[in-house]
């Protein structure tokens, strides 16, 4: 899933085209070409997250352990 979140980061960036801060880190104006590495990049990304997550089964939910029952004196 990291490589979805990544590059869906990269295509946000892309859409607003930089210009801004977040957290202390500054974006500046964003190039054309810059622009379309940033989307061609985002997704890749998706697309590879995707298929790591399509190769991955996930776990089925596991219920209480069965108990063998043995009755008394029995065969």
């Amino acid at each position: 899933m990291t490589l979805q979140v990544v590059g869906a980061v990269c295509i946000l960036i892309a859409l607003i085209g930089g210009d801004f801060e977040v957290g202390g880190v500054e974006i500046p104006r964003l190039s054309r070409a810059r622009i379309i590495a940033l989307v061609t990049a985002g997704v890749i990304l998706v697309g590879l997250g995707l298929l790591a997550d399509a190769g991955q089964v996930p776990d089925l939910p596991q219920g209480p352990a069965p108990v063998a029952r043995t009755t008394p004196g029995g065969p």
